[in-house]
């Protein structure tokens, strides 16, 4: 696992093997793409300590892989995941989806916040796209609250 404070170099290259990761699935003809970030993780790893911070984002990363295939989960770096799931679901069902599979599991004894961007490719909508209206989104600052709707993560 990456550490979350460290050189640009493993960063860079974290960032390489997650984008070789989601490659595959970005091919099918439509699908959900799903960032995530983790709000606040400086003041996780003054709590927690760098390792037991990169720790917990270890197990975030295990539960999101856990989730259902055929999503892809790749760590994207630092505090970033990426999840790409190729087919016809619209994605704010997918990530509902998530959110409920994520609540199902306490990683501390405190709430853990997500900020998520959410969006989908069609044949008019390509994935490149579709990042980048997630990014837009996930950089809007919308944090998902713990009941309201769909595209909402908050303590998982």
């Amino acid at each position: 696992m990456i550490a979350v404070a460290g050189d640009y170099g493993r960063a860079a290259r974290a960032l390489q093997e997650g984008w070789r990761q989601l490659e595959p699935a970005l091919s099918a003809p439509r699908g959900a793409i799903i960032l995530i970030d983790v709000c606040g993780m400086g003041e996780w790893n003054d709590r927690l300590g760098e390792e037991g911070g990169d720790e917990l984002l270890a197990r975030l990363g295990a539960r999101l892989r856990d989730w259902t295939a055929p999503a892809v989960v790749a760590r994207m770096a630092g505090d970033q995941f990426a999840v790409v799931r190729p087919g016809d679901r619209p994605p704010l069902i997918i990530a509902a989806g998530l959110r409920a599979h994520l609540r199902r599991e306490r990683f501390t004894g405190d709430v853990l916040r997500l900020h998520v961007g959410v969006a989908g490719w069609t044949a008019r909508v390509r994935w490149p796209q579709a990042m980048m209206l997630a990014d837009r989104e996930l950089r809007s600052g919308r944090m998902m609250p713990a009941r309201s709707g769909p595209r909402c993560v908050r303590r998982p």
